[in-house]
């Protein structure tokens, strides 16, 4: 038994150094080669224009001075692709997407619907979920995170929760769950917990699980 546990322990650990390694190397990975398509479209006129100007002869080797040059041009890249796409990008994309995408019949629908829980969970400070909840789904004695999102009542004046419930690990859909408030576990997981725990797949969670 204490076998296992340690086992279990080792896993967590394990899957936990994965996906911090994992984010890590693709962005030095992806930087680096495009460090490298740089510097080899920078022309040899230009590198040999820097040498004589700074006077650096065999100081530096050619190879090296591209690589310089390379990662500039890509810094600069990335910051102004940057600057793009948050001032002229996102607005040329929101055409697109609103006399295009939400005009396709059945698709559009869905697209809209899949669009606003992605940037519920992607926007935590300014999305419409309340609380993060505890809730029996989709059995009996088997519980999961919901985020509320609304509360209505009955004509009996019973009060309900409306609970969104994510897919995990990847978030693209989700259940909805009218469910009366004593039916549900109140917790004090903040938002963006909840976010992780779903994001993570059970991987990232609070130290306490309310059951």
């Amino acid at each position: 038994m204490k076998d296992l546990k340690e086992n279990k322990v080792k896993n967590r650990f394990f899957i936990k150094g994965i996906l911090f390694i994992l984010p890590v190397f693709l962005s030095c990975w992806i930087i680096f080669n495009i460090v490298q398509f740089m510097s080899n479209i920078i022309p040899s006129a230009i590198i040999d224009k820097i040498i004589y100007v700074t006077r650096l002869g065999d100081k530096v080797p050619d190879m090296a001075l591209r690589t310089i040059l390379g990662f500039i041009l890509t810094v600069i890249l990335i910051y102004i692709s940057g600057l793009s796409l948050s001032v002229i990008g996102k607005k040329f994309f929101n055409k697109i997407e609103k006399s295009f995408f939400y005009n396709i019949p059945f698709f559009g629908v869905i697209y809209k619907t899949i669009k606003q829980i992605l940037d519920s969970i992607s926007n935590p400070s300014k999305n419409s979920f309340k609380k993060v909840v505890m809730v029996e789904f989709p059995r009996k004695e088997v519980w999961t995170l919901g985020f509320v999102t609304g509360e209505s009542k009955n004509d009996s004046g019973e009060e309900y929760y409306h609970v969104i419930v994510p897919t995990t690990p990847n978030p693209t859909s989700a259940y909805l769950l009218f469910i009366l408030k004593q039916q549900v576990k109140e917790t004090d997981i903040s938002i963006d917990e909840g976010i992780k725990a779903i994001l993570s797949g059970g991987v990232v969670t609070p130290d306490k699980n309310y059951l």
